[in-house]
């Protein structure tokens, strides 16, 4: 288990990270001199060459909220963690007397500890925050998260807050990443099922992801189970590279590795973004659960003996400067009215992600079983 108070171990934080590093000189910049924190946009935009020119972001800036002030326990799923871990620690920066402490873990395993804590009467998180919008709906369906306020609801489209106890606030698809030189032109899969049947070489996957699971079970949800497992194996008997998150699938494709990738579109710009060559292709399905459009979601515990200041930074990661982080930093899509991704990604509505809830896919234990019956987990 990892778990770190941010307001004392500032310097884990900083190293190797130029985010933070940036703010070692800037702390004054973060105030205007009065009681009104004034954070400086530019520390939350993030800064590698896949960002350019930027338009100011549009919604609530941070110094409009209630601030953030007390101690706060996050629980972070670690596939989160090298993303939103710098934006907490910004809000601790701009809140002097805010005291984040964060465990981070895999997201099943954080999901398993809450509910033991919840039936054992002792939760000890105030807020649970995962890249897969499927494990805090988890523990939504567990009665576990609490309702959240208007106003952090207020600011998400609906299919990003399909039930009133958590909200996206950022999302990402499915998608592939592909080696150009793998594929005659308009060769690139645009079906799941081409992704079986049609690949001519390797294909590289993360099956121990929450993320591949939350696909598979959305498979299962649109096809059936017999389906799903008949794709399974059809993608096990090819040349297949089981690999141990969907970061190194993309990074696979990049390395030479293999001919095309399952995983995020975060994790194709991520790659892309760590190389001084164009890296990867991008390309997306349509209409099935290889396009599915899921979120890194926030939840308030019901239990939380925090429950204003949970709510408080809730909706701080709806804020415009947390927003621009979310876009140019996570790479991910923002979920809030005037903030643009970053210019490598299609517009969001252009997408065609199946007809499917994430409130529908918060249990993925049928999917693990099915991912052991047929070999993909041991």
């Amino acid at each position: 288990m990892t778990e770190r108070s941010l307001h004392t171990r500032r310097g884990v934080l900083a190293s190797g990270t130029a985010l933070l590093g940036s703010l070692a000189g800037c702390a004054d910049a973060l105030r205007d001199g009065d009681d009104v924190p004034t954070p400086a946009l530019d520390e939350f935009r993030g800064d590698t060459r896949l960002v350019g020119e930027r338009p100011v972001p549009g919604g609530p800036r941070i110094d409009s909220l209630p601030g953030l002030d007390g101690r706060l326990t996050v629980y972070l799923a670690e596939s989160a963690s090298d993303r939103y871990e710098r934006l907490v620690a910004l809000f601790e920066r701009t809140y002097p007397g805010f005291e984040p402490t964060l465990r981070i873990e895999p997201a099943a395993v954080l999901v398993a500890a809450l509910r033991e804590q919840a039936e054992a009467g002792n939760v000890r998180a105030d807020v649970f925050l995962a890249t897969d919008a499927a494990a805090v709906d988890a523990l939504a369906d567990d009665d576990l998260t609490a309702p959240l306020s208007d106003d952090v609801a207020a600011r998400v489209p609906p299919r990003f807050r399909p039930t009133d106890t958590w909200v996206g606030v950022g999302a990402h698809s499915r998608a592939l990443a592909y080696d150009a030189t793998a594929f005659d032109a308009g060769g690139v899969p645009t079906s799941i099922d081409a992704v079986a049947s049609e690949v001519p070489a390797s294909i590289a996957w993360a099956p121990r992801s929450y993320g591949f699971r939350t696909f598979v079970t959305a498979l299962r949800s649109l096809a059936g189970r017999e389906a799903a497992r008949e794709w399974l194996l059809a993608v096990l008997a090819a040349d297949t590279e089981t690999v141990d998150g969907e970061f190194f699938a993309a990074n696979a494709v990049a390395r030479g590795d293999a001919a095309l990738a399952l995983c995020s579109h975060q994790d194709v710009l991520r790659v892309r973004a760590g190389r001084p060559d164009a890296g990867p292709g991008l390309a997306f399905t349509e209409n099935d659960a290889g396009a599915l459009v899921n979120a890194t979601a926030a939840a308030v515990l019901r239990a939380s003996n925090a429950t204003t200041l949970a709510h408080r930074f809730v909706r701080h990661l709806l804020s415009a400067e947390a927003q621009e982080y979310v876009a140019t930093d996570a790479l991910a899509y923002p979920v809030t009215p005037g903030v643009e991704p970053v210019a490598a990604l299609p517009p969001l509505d252009a997408l065609t992600p199946p007809a499917v809830s994430l409130a529908a896919l918060g249990d993925v234990r049928p999917t693990t079983s099915l991912l052991r019956e047929v070999g993909v987990l041991p």
